[in-house]
C-alpha cells in the first residue's frame, strides 16, 4: 500500500514540475525503473492548463486531466513502456477516454508483477469541487486510488 512521505530523502518516487516544452507536447516525464533503489523522478510540464477532475463528466475543455496523465506517468515508474494499443492508459498520445488501466495495460503489469492479491479495501477518493484545486490529502488519494487500479482493482 503506497505510503506518502513529504521527506525527499526516503521518498521512491518524487514528482514535480517545471518547464518541459510548452503546452501540449510533452505533458510529463518520468524516469523508468533502473534496477537501483534510487528515487525515480516525474516532471510534469507547467505550461499545461492541468484539471483536477476525477472523470470525464467533471473535466473543464481546454484543460489537461492530471489523473489520465499520472496513471500514465506512473505505469512508466513502475516499467511499462509505451503500448501500441490506441485504447490502452500507456498509448503514446494523451487518451482521453481512458480514466483507468485498460486491458492492455492490466495485462503488461500482471506480466511483469504477477495477479493481484487481496488487498484492504481503500477509503473512497474524496472529489474536490469542480474547479478547485487539489489538497495535497486530495492528491494523494488520487495517486492512491491509480496504484490500485494498476494493480487490477476497480
Amino acid at each position: 500500500i503506497p505510503v506518502y512521505t513529504t521527506n525527499a530523502r526516503t521518498a521512491d518516487v518524487r514528482m514535480g514540475a517545471g518547464k518541459i516544452d510548452g503546452p501540449l507536447g510533452t505533458l510529463a516525464q518520468s524516469q523508468l525503473p533502473n534496477g537501483t533503489n534510487s528515487p525515480l523522478w516525474q516532471t510534469y510540464d507547467t505550461a499545461e492548463a492541468w484539471s483536477p477532475a476525477l472523470s470525464k463528466d467533471r473535466w473543464p475543455s481546454g484543460t489537461i486531466p492530471l489523473l489520465i496523465t499520472a496513471t500514465h506517468e506512473l505505469g512508466h515508474v513502475l516499467g511499462l513502456g509505451h503500448s501500441q494499443d490506441r485504447n490502452a492508459v500507456m498509448f503514446w498520445q494523451l487518451n482521453t477516454n481512458a480514466w483507468e488501466p485498460q486491458t492492455d495495460d492490466i495485462r503488461e503489469i500482471q506480466a511483469r508483477y504477477g495477479p493481484p492479491v487481496a488487498l484492504p479495501v481503500p477509503a473512497p477518493t474524496p472529489v474536490p469541487p469542480a474547479g478547485s484545486p487539489y489538497t495535497g490529502e486530495q492528491a494523494m488519494a488520487a495517486v492512491q486510488a491509480i496504484v490500485e487500479r494498476w494493480r487490477g482493482g476497480k
